[in-house]
């Protein structure tokens, strides 16, 4: 190849691609140091550590986990219990625990001076906060889709992790400026009080059931004639064990559409909450105890099955049923109702125009499963 090269060109392309996750080396795996940093960091602020996980996304379980990881890692406890005072105690910070975080901030301002795109400098940068949905924060999506905009714009993406349901009520009260979820029927009833703005259909996925591979209720049968509502009608009338999300999350949401729509209200003791958010806790506890739940597609392939649980019933491949469609879709907040921050609203704009443009790549990128295919299909356009 001939001709004279850009260099800077190069490099800036270059830039642009690359990613850089801070992990922290432990006994039981890698730890994602940014997930250290905000679990001390919410200590720190005087939460609880449910608190500090609830606030980052996370399951008590997973944050405890961390937290002792590290600390076994670096032989010295990071949290303390503290005793008394108004809340009743909780957790705090150790000096060690101090020291780490301190530390911890320090190597990510110094990754982000770096990585900065040219002209972008000091600690200093233009945030939006966003409300996603689990699912793309679970699969890992979200955090490469924020890190690529970062590095593309200079402008920070706080990610607020959330079901649908609760992601769309922080931006119906304007505490974001923007909601990335998958409730089409409440996010059109926002969009016509005129708190949303009409955004855009990022992503897809499928919905199936899952429960024991033995399949008490026979609900293999109903895929056979492509009857999604008689996959719920035999679970219910069986009675056999059913795991819901329970939390108005997006899933959630198309569960109890499916009962209704199959003319079936559950109840306990044969349907119970999970005791977690998130489809990969539905799934687990699902397999626990022997029972049917409704999840995602890209849950299922990222996760995968314990050994004695398997997909009973999928759309056949020639036979989509619209019930089972999982349309993830991103919307900015209106100015009049959104976080008052005229520059967020801007910022928000530019992020749903990026995304626009780059969403084909990183979702087929980002996202992707033991075999390197990706876990949701980007929507055209």
């Amino acid at each position: 190849m001939g001709g004279a090269v850009n260099t800077e060109a190069v490099r800036e392309r270059l830039r642009r691609r690359l990613l850089v996750y801070l992990r922290m080396q432990s006994d039981q795996g890698d730890i994602p140091a940014d997930t250290l940093r905000d679990l001390l960091q919410a200590i720190g602020e005087g939460h609880s550590l449910s608190s500090a996980a609830r606030k980052g996304g996370k399951s008590w379980r997973h944050a405890w986990g961390v937290i002792q990881g590290a600390s076994k890692a670096l032989q010295v406890p990071l949290v303390e219990s503290v005793a008394g005072g108004p809340g009743g105690g909780g957790s705090g910070l150790t000096e060690a625990g101090r020291a780490t975080l301190e530390e911890l901030r320090h190597c990510s301002r110094v990754i982000a001076g770096i990585m900065a795109p040219p002209g972008v400098t000091g600690d200093t940068h233009p945030l939006i906060l966003l409300a996603a949905t689990l699912e793309s924060v679970e699969t890992g999506l979200m955090d490469v889709i924020s890190r690529t905009f970062f590095r593309d714009r200079g402008i920070l993406l706080g990610i607020i992790a959330a079901g649908s349901g609760t992601a769309l009520a922080l931006a119906e009260e304007g505490r974001v400026d923007l909601a990335f979820t998958h409730a089409p029927e409440q996010e059109k009833h926002l969009v016509e009080r005129g708190v949303l703005e009409l955004g855009i259909p990022t992503m897809r996925s499928r919905y199936v059931i899952v429960g024991p591979a033995h399949d008490p209720a026979g609900i293999t049968g109903a895929r056979e004639s492509g009857d999604p509502l008689e996959a719920v009608r035999r679970i219910a009338r069986s009675e056999n064990a059913f795991v819901s999300r329970g939390d108005n999350s997006g899933t959630h949401l198309r569960e109890l559409a499916l009962w209704r729509a199959a003319g079936m209200t559950p109840a306990p003791p044969w349907y119970r909450r999970a005791g977690e958010s998130g489809n990969r806790a539905v799934l687990l506890e699902a397999a626990a105890s022997d029972a049917y739940a409704l999840v995602d597609q890209a849950t299922v392939r990222r996760w995968g099955l314990a050994r004695k649980q398997a997909v009973l019933y999928s759309d056949p491949a020639d036979r989509p049923e619209e019930l089972l469609e999982d349309l993830f879709s991103l919307l900015r907040v209106r100015s009049t109702a959104g976080t008052g921050d005229s520059r967020g609203y801007r910022y928000a704009g530019e992020f749903l125009a990026w995304l626009e443009r780059e969403k084909d790549q990183l979702i087929r990128t980002a996202a992707v499963d033991s075999t390197g295919a990706a876990l949701f299909e980007p929507c055209a356009g």
